[in-house]
């Protein structure tokens, strides 16, 4: 192999290894994320709270998580049959290089039964 193909193989290599640098804690945060409105589905006690303590609740649970690029209060909790639909939708934009950027687009979406089902 030359010396071209070799810079090839390594430049491919190294933007192989550089995505997967900027992604892994991305994916990390959204786990922790989507966890949290997991908990929150699983709490009997929020079953019949109001949304702004569901949404203080889950912001307490980001803030020990270090989870920052969201808020509580970005978490929409809509009723639906049979209880409530917690969702958060958001993007997370990470630089590359130069004008370059990965876009995440992430919807979490968890159902928080109505109290007695």
């Amino acid at each position: 192999m030359t010396i071209w193909g070799w810079l090839y193989v390594l430049g491919t290599l190294g933007m192989i290894a550089l995505v997967g640098i900027k992604c892994v804690p991305i994916y990390v945060n959204n786990y922790e994320i989507r966890s949290t409105l997991a908990w929150a589905a699983g709490q009997p006690e929020l079953r019949d709270a109001s949304a702004y303590e569901i949404q203080n609740r889950i912001q307490r649970r980001f803030d020990s998580g270090y989870i920052d690029n969201i808020k509580g209060s970005d978490v929409r909790v809509k009723r639906v049959e049979n209880g409530r639909e917690l969702t958060v939708i958001y993007e997370r934009e990470e630089p590359l290089f130069g004008d370059v950027s990965l876009l995440f687009d992430f919807r979490e979406t968890v159902f928080l039964p109505a109290p007695g089902s």
